[in-house]
């Protein structure tokens, strides 16, 4: 393939085509003459297929991207800055704020029950070990006796004002649990791109219509507010969420190497440092999951575990541990690792310091 977006386009159509090809199958079974027994277990039969198939389009997605870079150490653009991003220790920071974002979707269809926790847990816990003063620390939840829900324009503007108060030499920690859904769209030039999003407390309005927080959003933010100096480092617990700031880095995570980098070459360096870890891939699921008898999202579960047992944790080894404590349990989603600046995977994530 001639680049890594062309490589991705090609994945992104086949497991379109794929997953429609399937939901026919689906949807003729159901309307089929046979047992309700009989109908479940071909279902499942077709579920469990497609699930193999698609993982297998994912894995020879991420071979060929891997192979790229590989041989063609030359593909990022003679016009993008080349400067390798190293954070600055936890002690240097001028100023530390968060935002935290947890919506469970109280008495709706779309119901989860660790997304609250996982906003209390993580505001409390860089308060207790991380040095965030309480007054910087901001959360929003759909709980009842929240003043302020997670709605889409205050989570905006909220995420606007953490951008826009922080100065050069701050950190800023973003964190949202909660749903995140994807869509494959075409544009003008028949070219396939997933489009993510992340889903607020009012997701559908009074007339049907969803309100829906696009990437294409959160990034225009992410052009217009944030500053040189100042890093954000997120955590999304979200399904489909692997790009959902559209930042141009990637990383596989199988080593620390800069050649197991994808990079986007559509998106433009940030003019900040931005880290984000995500729940999975744009393509899978993020669970929700009861676990020490407490309610919470498993990548915020596993991210505060990891940060509770290590001290002084790289990146590489920050996604490799949360991945190993994900699979050791049970789950088989692949969070993810991106930055808007080059990022060097041996450095030291700040919160661990």
């Amino acid at each position: 393939m001639g680049d890594i977006q062309q490589i991705t386009n090609k994945y992104n159509k086949l497991i379109f085509q794929h997953i429609f090809y399937c939901n026919t199958l689906i949807q003729k079974t159901s309307l089929s003459r046979n047992s309700i027994g009989t109908k479940i277990s071909t279902i499942n039969s077709i579920k469990s297929l497609s699930n193999t198939v698609i993982t297998k389009f994912k894995t020879s997605c991420m071979n060929e991207i891997i192979k790229f870079n590989t041989n063609k150490v030359a593909s990022v653009p003679a016009n993008v800055p080349t400067n390798v991003y190293a954070p600055t220790t936890v002690t240097n920071f001028i100023n530390k704020k968060s935002l935290h974002i947890g919506i469970n979707y109280y008495e709706t269809d779309k119901r989860l029950n660790g997304c609250v926790n996982d906003a209390h847990n993580i505001s409390d816990f860089i308060k207790n070990n991380c040095g965030f003063r309480s007054e910087n620390i901001r959360v929003l939840t759909d709980e009842q006796s929240s003043t302020i829900k997670p709605t889409k324009n205050n989570i905006l503007e909220a995420l606007t004002n953490l951008l826009n108060s922080s100065t050069a030499g701050d950190l800023l920690f973003f964190t949202y649990s909660g749903h995140g859904t994807s869509t494959l769209n075409v544009n003008t030039s028949q070219k396939y791109n997933q489009k993510t999003e992340l889903v607020p407390s009012d997701y559908k309005n009074s007339s049907g219509e969803y309100l829906l927080i696009k990437d294409t959003e959160i990034k225009i933010l992410l052009d217009t507010y944030l500053k040189s100096g100042v890093t954000l480092f997120a955590l999304i617990d979200a399904c489909n969420s692997g790009t959902v700031f559209d930042l141009k880095y990637q990383y596989t995570g199988d080593t620390s190497s800069n050649q197991d980098t994808a990079v986007n070459t559509d998106e433009l360096v940030t003019k900040g440092q931005v880290i984000m870890i995500s729940g999975c891939t744009d393509f899978d699921t993020s669970a929700d999951t009861f676990i020490n008898n407490v309610w919470e999202g498993a990548l915020s579960w596993s991210f505060l575990d990891t940060l509770s047992n290590t001290k002084n944790i790289s990146w590489i080894e920050l996604l490799t541990t949360i991945r190993t404590a994900l699979a050791n349990n049970g789950y088989t989603q692949q969070p993810q690792l991106s930055s808007g600046l080059q990022l060097v995977m041996n450095d030291i994530c700040p919160l661990s310091l």
